[in-house]
């Protein structure tokens, strides 16, 4: 009986561009402007400081358009693309001349039902967004807009919302009845894993092929480097004596030279196991090499976010 190939394993993903993206919103200076609302700290824990908000996904990818800069109110709320307007008061009685002044945008705070996560969420809403809302028939049908525009006036919180309601169990499955009904594969994903891929034999080879073609084209520059370096080389360069000796000598032992070894000829694994999702990143890197404990890092854990929740609580009042 033949022996089964062998199985790897990879590595856990903790991070991403994705998860850096949102790191930074946590603790932020004081606000450009107090709002016309006033989030109260319950409503904060309703939905933009629960713990299933806050963890961001390390497969979701990173918001095209980048966090508001200019406005980072607008990052903690769907604000359809509004920021602050600018202009003048013109009086043209006694006292006539220009005053500066800005306008805000007409920001509520909103509850809103979400189908797909069975949740109802408290968040920032602009009265324009709230009333595109309705228009479209629910929160779910607004942040599933494929528009750019739509996609644009998103946001932060809207992206993370999107990626939340597509990979809600209800809308897989609404994706899944789709699928059958236009006659595609059961185990289609937008994203698609890499060991779907490797352990198909015709995809597998496929990305060795294009691996190998890759490094002959690296392995014929670095030979035309290496003919052009011997060409030039004189002997009379007697500060780099010892160097022309080594390089000279043997081409195998250069530290800067490419390995003769094509990708073909190295002994990869036939089978890559597949990680369930909620396993990713169930024990962290310091419990595996033993310099911490679960519990440890939860109680460290818990009192970082309660600092934080302090100083985003503090800075809205």
């Amino acid at each position: 009986m033949a022996a089964a190939p062998p199985v790897f394993r990879l590595p856990a993903v903790h991070s991403s561009p994705t998860t850096a993206q949102y790191a930074k919103h946590a603790l932020r200076h004081k606000p450009y402007y107090t709002p016309a609302f006033s989030m109260t700290k319950e409503q904060w824990h309703k939905t933009l400081l629960a713990p299933w908000f806050r963890k961001t996904d390390p497969l979701m990818p990173a918001y095209p358009h980048g966090k508001n800069v200019h406005f980072p109110e607008a990052n903690y709320g769907l604000y359809g693309g509004a920021t602050l307007a600018t202009g003048h008061r013109i009086s043209r009685g006694r006292n006539k001349g220009k005053t500066l002044r800005k306008w805000f945008p007409n920001i509520r705070v909103e509850t809103v039902r979400s189908r797909a996560l069975g949740r109802d969420l408290t968040i920032p809403i602009r009265a324009r967004v709230m009333r595109t809302i309705r228009k479209v028939g629910g929160l779910d049908q607004y942040v599933l807009g494929s528009r750019p525009a739509r996609i644009k006036e998103l946001g932060l919180l809207g992206w993370k919302l999107r990626w939340l309601v597509m990979t809600s169990p209800r809308m897989k499955q609404a994706y899944a009845a789709e699928r059958k009904k236009l006659g595609l594969s059961d185990n289609y994903s937008a994203i698609e894993r890499f060991e779907h891929a490797w352990n198909d034999p015709e995809r597998r080879q496929q990305m060795i092929d294009e691996q190998e073609e890759a490094w002959a084209k690296l392995k014929a520059k670095m030979d035309r480097y290496d003919a052009h370096v011997e060409a030039q080389w004189t002997a009379s360069d007697t500060k780099y004596l010892a160097l022309e000796e080594a390089y000279t000598s043997d081409k195998a032992k250069r530290a800067f030279s490419l390995l003769d070894t094509k990708p073909s000829h190295f002994a990869f694994p036939d089978t890559v196991e597949e990680i369930p999702y909620d396993q990713f990143a169930k024990l962290p890197q310091l419990v595996r090499d033993g310099e911490a404990t679960i519990e440890s890092l939860a109680a460290e854990q818990r009192a970082q976010q309660a600092d934080e929740e302090k100083q985003i609580v503090k800075q809205w009042a």
